[in-house]
């Protein structure tokens, strides 16, 4: 206890002094202590003022480098995307090839036959008509009513 009252007085000595020494007359050691709180806010007003704009100032220059940045990538993306559809001479002929070849996967996946697997099959057909008209003529046999139909057809 007697060294907390040592450090009182030791404290409050320098308040007197200065208050007795030209001071504001009767003012004691509370009221420096209230001005030099007033004059530690002001200076903290000041300095927390240009701290703000400080901090303003380096957020415009944060944003202006992402700002940058993301239109350096956004270039990157258009050219790559550029050179992806321009690939061919036109970029709707490869739109156009990419669509027909999703398209006949769906197809193949549905099972219908492609159009040269059709166009096979229809020679099978005309070789096997054919066929079947010479047998049918060594045998004197009369028409196939698909040749009559077919006669049909190719008449009008």
């Amino acid at each position: 206890m007697a060294t907390t009252r040592k450090r009182a007085a030791a404290d409050d000595a320098p308040a007197a002094q200065s208050s007795d020494a030209g001071g504001s007359g009767g003012a004691g050691a509370g009221d420096n202590v209230w001005l030099a709180g007033l004059g530690a806010l002001a200076q903290a007003q000041a300095q927390g003022t240009k701290a703000f704009d400080a901090l303003v100032r380096e957020g415009l220059a944060q944003q202006a480098k992402a700002r940058e940045a993301a239109e350096a990538e956004m270039t990157k993306a258009a050219e790559r995307l550029g050179a992806m559809t321009m690939g061919g001479a036109n970029p709707w002929d490869r739109l156009g090839g990419i669509f027909e070849g999703r398209v006949q996967q769906a197809l193949q996946r549905l099972g219908v036959p492609s159009p040269e697997l059709l166009a096979a099959m229809a020679e099978r057909i005309q070789s096997l008509e054919a066929r079947l008209a010479e047998l049918e003529n060594r045998s004197g046999a009369a028409p196939a009513p698909v040749a009559r139909a077919k006669a049909r057809t190719a008449g009008k």
